[in-house]
């Protein structure tokens, strides 16, 4: 039985997609079987990261409404053995409610050792659909004043749905994080001064370049 991480934000554009790509053909150069799962019904955006976009014949709506089996579904995802990915719906009217979710994810951790499911942006219902089958969660985001505030209500969300194991990333600089323990396992601050929290900490504990983005962004971020 294979291990479902969700990987979310509360804002948009902070690379939730891009990280869930790259981990999983990290995860896969590794010997791993790694099935990516697009959530972002209407906006789906990994077939065409992953070069499999003029393949796609069915989707998960597909296997939710019986129109296919799940192995027609999921495709192998070029120049990544191991790597595969299952689509989200092209129509957002066709959406995957969470009581769904809760019980498709089960069925394909048996085939995989992971299960990347990518939240599309915001706090809806496709946030809660992508984390209704998750044994985990990576919170993903850039360090500036919006993105902090948007990721720290993900985080909150999360711990109301009880999803374990929370993580934390920031891509705005280089270099590997690990989060700093907090009630769940996570990178916490209080409400007041949470960016300034997030940039210390991001200071302390990644290496970054002073022309990086995250360099920049320093200078929108209030002191505290």
């Amino acid at each position: 039985m294979g291990i479902a991480t969700v990987i979310t934000s509360g804002k948009g554009g902070v690379g939730k997609s891009t990280l869930a790509v790259g981990l999983g053909r990290a995860l896969a150069q590794r010997g791993r079987r790694v099935l990516l799962v697009d959530c972002d019904a209407g906006l789906r955006s990994l077939d065409r990261m992953t070069g499999t976009e003029e393949n796609l014949v069915f989707d998960i709506a597909d296997v939710v409404f019986a129109r296919c089996s799940p192995a027609e579904a999921i495709y192998p995802c070029g120049g990544a053995e191991g790597l595969f990915l299952l689509p989200a719906p092209s129509l957002g009217e066709d959406f995957i409610r969470p009581g769904v979710m809760k019980k498709l994810v089960p069925l394909l951790k048996r085939y995989y050792d992971h299960v990347l499911l990518d939240s599309p942006a915001g706090v809806g219902g496709g946030f809660r659909s992508a984390a209704a089958g998750a044994d985990r969660a990576l919170v993903v985001c850039n360090p500036d004043p919006v993105c902090v505030r948007g990721a720290a209500t993900a985080r909150e969300l999360l711990e109301r749905l009880e999803v374990p194991g929370l993580g934390w990333s920031s891509t705005g600089f280089t270099g590997s994080c690990s989060s700093r323990p907090g009630p769940m396992g996570t990178w916490t601050a209080s409400s007041t001064g949470r960016a300034s929290a997030c940039w210390a900490w991001c200071r302390r504990t990644i290496p970054w370049r002073p022309r990086s983005c995250g360099a920049r962004a320093r200078r929108r971020i209030p002191p505290g």
